[in-house]
């Protein structure tokens, strides 16, 4: 019997269609704007108009678990897919990670970093602040709401009150 399998907290899925191959030894090309971190062949879904949703995926049950570079690539945008379960025709199920911490400069949302723990963003806010003496860089954990600040005057990272 196999595990259930539960999605690390912060990870999206989105499904992609994927091609039938059209050369022999050639790899499906889906356009992917971000790098996913797992991708599952969803074997049993073949109708391109139908997208399906998973919510408990099982490894030979109703997808099958495809290895990084031996069976897909992500390279500037475009995933490379060369399954051994599949020659294309079908559903892929990728789950992206989400950075947990946002750090910008206020009033400049385009001017954002992201970064998975908070020691990456202090580390980023503490050095931007002390470089560029802009003391108006925050971070934000997207999770809980929380907004984090440097403090020029302790010389630190602090919680912000909302």
């Amino acid at each position: 019997m196999p595990r259930p399998y539960k999605i690390p907290v912060h990870t999206t899925v989105d499904y992609f269609w994927v091609p039938e191959r059209t050369e022999v030894r050639t790899p499906s090309r889906v356009s992917i704007p971000t790098e996913p971190t797992r991708i599952q062949t969803c074997y049993l879904h073949r109708d391109p108009t139908v997208k399906p949703d998973i919510q408990d995926p099982q490894h030979h049950v109703n997808v099958f678990y495809e290895d990084r570079i031996h069976d897909w690539t992500w390279i500037r945008g475009e995933l490379k897919y060369s399954s051994r379960a599949m020659e294309g025709g079908c559903w892929i199920r990728c789950e992206f990670e989400v950075p947990r911490y946002q750090v910008k400069t206020e009033g400049f949302p385009e001017s954002g970093y992201s970064f998975k723990s908070f020691g990456a963003a202090k580390a980023e806010v503490t050095r931007q602040a002390r470089k560029s003496r802009v003391l108006s860089l925050r971070a934000y954990d997207m999770t809980t709401g929380e907004v984090f600040r440097y403090d020029p005057n302790q010389s630190k990272i602090v919680q912000v009150t909302p």
